[in-house]
C-alpha cells in the first residue's frame, strides 16, 4: 500500500513504476515463501509499463533506470567479490571501506550498461562519475529516510521536513558545484572528441590481446595525451574568424551568445542566468549585453560586476528601458547586425551575419505584425511559434523549446527543413569566407 502511495506522489513517472512494480514483486514472492529472480522481476516491471502506457518506451528516464537496474543485477556482485579477492584490505570487516567498494561496484556496473545511451542521448561523457556517484549516494539516502519519515509523521514534527529540505538543498548545491568545476566532460560533439576516444580504444584494444599491457600502459597513456592535445590544437585553429551563434534553450532558456575569436555577444533574459553563467565561465570579456528584461540581482553579479559592465558604458543595454519600437546594433566591425522590433508587446529579432539571415521569435506574436520586409530569412528560430508563421519565407527553422512543445508544432510546419532542439543548446557554426552554416545540436 506505502509503495502504490509513492508511486502516485511521483504522478507515476515510468523510473519509479519500475522500481514500485519490482518491491510489490519482491514482497509477494515474501509472502507465498518463494524467491523472486530479478531478472524476471525486472522484465516483468518494463513489460507491465509498456502495456499501460507504450509512450514510456520514449522516456529517456525509464531506459535509464531499465539500464541502471539491469547493471547492478548483473555486475554488481560479481565485481565485489573479484575486488575483495583482489584487494585484500577489502575484505576485512570495516564499515567504510565496504560502504566505499559497495558504491564503487554499484557505480562502474551502472556506467557499464548506461554508457552508450548517455553518450549518445546527451552528447557528453563526464569524467567525474565514479566520485560523483560514491559521493551522493549516501546524502541521497538520507534524503529518502527523510522524506519518507516527514511523509508518514506530516506536520506533526516539523523538524523532519526542515532536514528534508537542507539536505536536498545540499544535494542541489553539491551537483551544481561539480558541474560547475571546468574540464570534467567530454563533449562528444566536437569531432576530435570521437576521433580521440576511437584511436584510443583501438589502442587499448590492440596491446590487450597481442601486447603486454601491464608494460605498455604507459606508453597508451601518453599517446592518448598527445592526441588529444593535437586534437584541440587543432580544433582551436578551425575556429578562427569563424563567427558561432549559440541559441540557449536548454531550461526553458532564450538567450543568444555570439562570438568570433576573443569578441562574444550576449542577448539573454534575465531569468536564464543559471544557463548563461554555465555557457559563459570560460569567457573573460564580453562585448555587449543585451538584457530583453528588467536586470535582477543575480544578473547584476553576473554581468555588472564580473564583467565590469555598466549601464552607461555603451556596453549594456535594457530593452524595457529603450521608448523605440526600432533598435540597430552593429558588432563585429559590421560582419553582425541586429535589428530589434517591438510590435504589439512583443520582442522580434532579426540577425544578419554575413550573407546569413535569422528572424529569431521570443515570445510569440503574430506575423500579420510584422512588416513584409522582415518575413524573408534563411532561417527562423522560434523560442515560441507565432500565429500565422507560414507568412514567413524561411528555408530553415529551428523550434527552440522543450520536446513536447518541439514535437506538436512540428506537426504545423508544411515547408522549410525543421530542427527541433529537444530542449537542450543549440549551436550554429557561420563560415565566414561564404556564409554557409551549419546548425548541430549540443548541449
Amino acid at each position: 500500500f506505502l509503495v502504490i502511495i509513492f508511486i502516485s506522489l511521483t504522478c507515476f513517472t515510468p523510473s519509479v513504476m519500475r522500481s514500485g512494480i519490482m518491491i510489490i514483486i519482491w514482497l509477494l514472492s515474501k509472502i507465498i515463501s518463494k524467491r523472486s529472480d530479478s531478472i524476471n522481476s525486472l522484465g516483468i516491471a518494463v513489460f507491465l509499463i509498456s502495456m499501460i502506457s507504450p509512450n514510456s518506451c520514449l522516456d529517456i528516464g525509464m531506459w535509464l533506470s531499465f539500464l541502471s537496474t539491469l547493471g547492478i543485477v548483473l555486475f554488481a556482485d560479481k565485481i565485489n567479490v573479484f575486488l575483495k579477492n583482489k584487494i585484500l584490505i577489502f575484505n576485512n570487516k570495516n564499515i567504510i571501506l565496504n560502504y566505499i567498494l559497495s558504491s564503487f561496484c554499484i557505480s562502474l556496473s551502472t556506467i557499464i550498461t548506461t554508457f552508450a545511451l548517455v553518450s549518445w542521448y546527451f552528447r557528453k561523457i563526464s569524467l567525474l562519475t565514479f566520485l560523483s556517484n560514491i559521493l551522493i549516494i549516501f546524502p541521497v539516502t538520507v534524503l529518502l529516510n527523510f522524506a519518507f519519515i516527514a511523509l508518514i509523521l506530516g506536520n506533526n514534527i516539523a523538524i523532519w521536513a526542515v532536514l528534508t529540505n537542507r539536505t536536498s538543498d545540499f544535494i542541489i548545491f553539491f551537483v551544481n558545484f561539480l558541474a560547475s568545476l571546468p574540464f570534467t566532460s567530454l563533449n562528444l560533439d566536437y569531432p576530435f572528441i570521437m576521433i580521440w576516444i576511437f584511436c584510443t580504444s583501438i589502442l587499448i584494444v590492440y596491446v590487450f590481446v597481442f601486447m603486454d599491457f601491464k608494460k605498455e600502459i604507459l606508453k597508451i597513456s601518453l599517446l592518448s595525451i598527445i592526441l588529444l592535445f593535437s586534437g584541440i590544437i587543432s580544433y582551436q585553429i578551425s575556429l578562427k574568424d569563424k563567427i558561432r551563434l549559440k541559441i540557449l534553450c536548454s531550461k526553458n532558456s532564450r538567450s543568444l551568445i555570439i562570438s568570433k575569436n576573443n569578441h562574444v555577444i550576449v542577448f539573454c533574459r534575465p531569468e536564464d542566468i543559471y544557463n548563461l553563467r554555465k555557457n559563459l565561465q570560460n569567457i573573460n570579456n564580453l562585448d555587449f549585453v543585451i538584457s530583453c528584461g528588467e536586470p535582477n540581482e543575480s544578473f547584476n553579479n553576473l554581468f555588472l560586476k564580473n564583467y565590469n559592465l555598466i549601464e552607461n558604458s555603451g556596453k549594456f543595454i535594457s530593452l524595457p528601458d529603450i521608448k523605440n519600437e526600432f533598435l540597430e546594433l552593429n558588432f563585429l566591425n559590421n560582419e553582425v547586425n541586429f535589428y530589434i522590433f517591438k510590435i504589439q508587446q512583443k520582442n522580434w529579432l532579426q540577425i544578419k551575419i554575413q550573407n546569413s539571415i535569422f528572424l529569431v521569435c521570443l515570445n510569440g506574436g503574430d506575423v500579420n505584425d510584422l512588416p513584409i520586409e522582415l518575413r524573408n530569412c534563411d532561417t527562423l528560430i522560434a523560442f515560441g511559434l507565432p500565429n500565422n508563421f507560414n507568412l514567413i519565407n524561411f528555408e530553415n527553422i529551428l523550434l527552440a523549446m522543450n520536446s513536447y512543445h518541439s514535437r506538436i508544432n512540428s506537426q504545423k510546419i508544411n515547408n522549410g527543413k525543421i530542427f527541433i532542439s529537444d530542449g537542450h543548446d543549440v549551436l550554429i557554426d557561420i563560415n565566414i569566407k561564404n556564409g554557409n552554416y551549419v546548425l548541430q545540436r549540443k548541449i
